[in-house]
């Protein structure tokens, strides 16, 4: 147990069907063990490999996160809290957690009929928020997390030749909760991925705000070399044109950790993409980072110097709450309209007063939990 304010619920295991989409849902209770509304704060995904070749090439550590061809965790409403593939996942995760917080893996090695597992954390809350709590997912609200089957073709792409024996391969997924003995609404978080259509930038729909943003380009060992990306424009937001080197320097500044896991040879394990030019950080939230920061925008225009090939974009938006899942959940719990009050840092107040429609969309709603 990580601490007196967390506990887990732990899925059935599914087994691997190559090219197959595992489903997981209604495996995490609405209500804790104390009485109180169960909230999800992140998911640890676990790939369980029992037989698996790995011939003429080892596959690298940082390529262990394609065990998950992709992820999607989606809440009510259709809303996609998550939707990236697992090398995508990866480097979103060192964006929004920082290095500290990431799981990485030695070299799986060139080995005949090995196992191991692979455990990757997807976190719902912002540790770098104001209040990272305001963008946890509540269990009622969780409609299901899907995992794309790893196929060979993901895991061999450093040259290798990858054999999986479906028999005994298996996937899980433990939730990690807290309980709330109140009701909120919140800001729909959402993270996802867009490929550029042309190397020079795009329109990116955003239709919120938008707080994190990052680029790379797919390839082996976490990611292809995004040295060709020299600089980046955001229209709004940063519209100057700002080096790659430049950004990197304060990114480094507030996400960093240089406490690396050494492999037996001596090799680095854990090694952050964005510090070794696999990627390109771009905006990043921290903790003085409220649901108020940034401009509400239904798109933005991203100009880059880049010539790199099938460049993505990484992105986190905030969205307002949706009034749909706001009047569920009143049902549910038997909530008036006069008993919601918005959440700020200090305390709440009434709701609808003070606030302008626009801001106010953006505040978490609290109201008593009764039944």
């Amino acid at each position: 147990m990580p601490g007196p304010d967390q506990y887990p619920v732990k899925s059935p295991s599914q087994a691997y069907v190559a090219g197959s989409t595992l489903r997981f849902h209604s495996f995490v209770p609405r209500r804790g063990p104390n009485g109180g509304r169960a909230v999800i704060d992140g998911f640890e995904l676990v790939a369980v490999f029992a037989d698996i070749t790995v011939a003429t090439t080892a596959i690298q550590g940082a390529d262990l996160w394609r065990s998950f061809k992709r992820i999607q965790i989606e809440m009510a409403g259709g809303i996609l809290r998550w939707n990236a593939k697992g090398d995508e996942s990866r480097q979103l995760c060192y964006l929004l957690e920082g290095a500290n917080r990431v799981r990485e893996f030695a070299d799986s090695g060139t080995t005949a009929n090995q196992a191991f597992k692979v455990a990757v954390y997807i976190p719902m809350e912002r540790q770098f928020a104001v209040e990272p709590r305001d963008y946890s997912l509540p269990a009622d609200l969780l409609s299901e997390l899907r995992i794309d089957c790893a196929d060979t073709a993901e895991l061999d792409d450093d040259g290798g030749t990858v054999t999986i024996n479906a028999s005994g391969l298996s996937y899980y997924v433990i939730a990690w909760c807290h309980e709330e003995f109140s009701v909120r609404v919140t800001p729909h978080d959402l993270v996802g991925v867009t490929a550029l259509p042309a190397t020079t930038g795009m329109q990116l729909p955003v239709q919120g705000r938008l707080h994190d943003l990052a680029f790379m380009a797919r390839g082996t060992s976490g990611g292809a070399s995004m040295a060709n990306l020299t600089d980046v424009r955001i229209d709004t937001i940063m519209p100057v044109a700002t080096t790659r080197e430049e950004l990197l320097g304060q990114y480094m500044r507030d996400r960093f950790n240089a406490n690396n896991l050494n492999s037996a040879d001596g090799g680095q394990v854990r090694q952050d993409p964005y510090n070794a030019g696999k990627g390109v950080p771009v905006l990043w939230t921290t903790k003085r980072t409220s649901v108020f920061d940034g401009p509400i925008l239904d798109q933005v225009g991203l100009t880059l110097t880049n010539t790199v090939a099938s460049t993505l974009c990484l992105w986190r938006v905030v969205k307002p709450r949706d009034p749909y899942i706001q009047a569920a959940v009143a049902d549910r719990y038997g909530i008036s309209e006069g008993e919601w009050r918005v959440k700020t840092k200090g305390k709440s107040k009434r709701a609808r007063t003070r606030w302008h429609p626009e801001q106010e969309a953006f505040l978490p709603l609290v109201a008593p939990l009764k039944r």
